[in-house]
């Protein structure tokens, strides 16, 4: 039996994708995702504005689930996201969609997309290879040693790192957005918010990002892979399908979505507008922000936008984690 065992151990190792590979894998679930999940943002967006006004600079945030990356800012009644179709109003998802298709033509579903990507790869490729590394250092094997913790561990290890790395990027695509800052104008825009504010500008948020984030990532990682060695077991150790890998990527997405909706919601409360700058700091602060939708929503306060989001945040992460795993498997096959 320890001769089988050491087999399947050497086999392992030697089917594991390199580093690059594992860039390239994670590089291609995030094209992926980013394409099939982009228009549905872009509808929900242009929903959300036909209901509110923006003023002038004014900058928010739509989380998609796995890529909290397409940032819009109002610039005129022409911002992309702002448009009005002749003669009336959206009415749901589906109409907004036909709608936009038709008057605008079917390539305004995937606008924003750019800065979508600009965050999106980054911040993917270093979650995703970070995870898959720290998971390799710590011996975790999804037959062998298939310790939950490890998982836990490896998966807010590699979030806290991915939002840490990516986390300037944040105030240069909103630059590039709010102020119509060309490229070559970035770098003296970051140095006058470290000279202005210090380096602490650059990670604006960072708190409450990882407040957020790292849970998500610990919980999604823990189901996602309890349920991959569960159905590994049943299968006699074959390779999943594709099929029960969207299974498990989107109910892990799910849990750890309705768990972690209260702090999203206080993510959703302190970035919706980046333009708002005197708000008082303790205000700013997550358990004051908590405390106070409790204290005058309720729970039900607290699990706003509960439904729409643990839908999204299923289908993201198991359109992702599918497209990894697909790629990943062609490197280990080939």
């Amino acid at each position: 039996m320890n001769d089988i065992s050491k087999e399947k151990k050497i086999s392992e190792v030697k089917k594991r994708p390199h580093k690059m590979q594992q860039v390239i894998s994670s590089s291609c679930g995030a094209l992926v995702t980013s394409l099939l999940m982009t228009p549905l943002d872009v509808v929900k967006i242009r929903l959300q504005s036909q209901n509110h006004m923006k003023h002038r600079g004014d900058c928010f945030f739509y989380r998609n689930g796995l890529m909290d990356h397409l940032c819009t800012c109002f610039n005129g009644p022409d911002s992309w996201y702002n448009r009005k179709i002749p003669g009336g109003r959206y009415h749901g998802t589906l109409d907004a969609m036909v709608k936009i298709a038709k008057v605008e033509g079917i390539t305004s579903l995937w606008s924003g997309l750019p800065p979508t990507l600009f965050m999106a790869f980054p911040q993917v490729v270093l979650y995703f290879t970070t995870y898959e590394e720290s998971k390799r250092m710590l011996g975790y094997h999804e037959i062998l040693n298939p310790n939950p913790v490890i998982p836990v561990l490896s998966g807010g290890l590699a979030r806290m790192f991915a939002v840490t790395a990516v986390s300037p990027l944040e105030l240069i695509r909103t630059k590039i957005q709010s102020e119509k800052l060309k490229y070559k104008d970035l770098i003296d825009a970051v140095k006058f918010a470290i000279k202005e504010q210090g380096v602490k500008s650059l990670y604006r948020g960072w708190v409450s990002t990882v407040l957020r984030d790292v849970p998500f990532s610990m919980i999604y990682w823990l189901n996602y892979e309890s349920l991959k060695s569960f159905f590994l077991k049943r299968q006699h150790n074959k390779s999943l399908s594709s099929v029960s890998v969207f299974f498990c990527g989107a109910t892990a997405g799910s849990v750890a979505a309705l768990i972690t909706c209260p702090l999203d919601v206080v993510k959703t409360y302190r970035q919706v507008q980046l333009g708002e700058k005197d708000v008082p700091k303790h205000a700013r602060k997550t358990w004051k922000i908590i405390k106070q939708i409790y204290r005058i929503k309720g729970v039900s306060g607290l699990f706003a936008g509960a439904t729409p989001r643990v839908t999204k945040v299923a289908m993201s992460c198991a359109i992702m984690i599918t497209s990894f795993e697909y790629f990943k498997n062609l490197f280990e096959h080939s």
